[in-house]
């Protein structure tokens, strides 16, 4: 039982560090659009910078003191957030289902590698036998449906973004479940 919670760990934490230079691009890609995109006003809850000065920085947006402080309990202060900024943090967290389900997936290639090596846990599927036998031809098929499956999900959530979103983790689910099993049932046969 424990050992498919530190797999799964290591998978999230192997996401996360391919995931971290992706989203400073994106980040530092948009920081650096200076054109005409519109100020949002994104009104913070209130008390939130009660008894707080804002410092240095804040000249670009008219707060031309050094030190100004922090609006009164009253009015809820408004920290203007530009379009991009949330156009790019959604996008780089899709991007980070897509890394994920490669992630759950190199840890499927894994434990069906390992699972071969018992042979009382066949394969239950009977197309995918000849398949998951050879260690080549499973890593390519592998591969190639982690890769028709990203290019389609990043379509879909390039013309639909609810939709994208609903069928990324939806397939993120399922591989995470079918990764639990796989170590579940790998545990109980180690532990006979």
């Amino acid at each position: 039982m424990n050992h498919w919670r530190r797999r799964l760990t290591a998978a999230a934490v192997c996401a996360g560090i391919l995931f971290l230079p992706s989203l400073g691009e994106s980040a530092a890609a948009s920081a650096g659009r200076t054109d005409t995109e519109a100020v949002v006003d994104t009104p913070l809850p209130e008390n939130t910078l009660s008894g707080v000065s804002l410092s240095g920085g804040w000249d670009d947006y008219r707060l031309f003191s050094p030190f100004t402080p922090a609006p009164s309990a009253g009015t809820p202060a408004v920290l203007p957030v530009r379009p991009s900024f949330w156009r790019t943090a959604e996008n780089s967290l899709f991007a980070g289902t897509l890394v994920s389900f490669a992630a759950l997936n190199v840890a499927d290639y894994l434990l069906v590698r390992e699972r071969q090596k018992y042979p009382e846990l066949g394969e239950v599927n009977p197309i995918l036998g000849p398949i998951v036998k050879n260690p080549w031809t499973f890593a390519l098929y592998k591969i190639g449906t982690v890769a028709l499956n990203s290019i389609s999900l990043a379509s879909l959530h390039r013309f639909d973004k609810p939709v994208g979103w609903a069928m990324s983790l939806v397939t993120n689910l399922l591989m995470a479940l079918t990764v639990s099993s796989l170590s579940d049932e790998l545990d109980a046969v180690r532990s006979r």
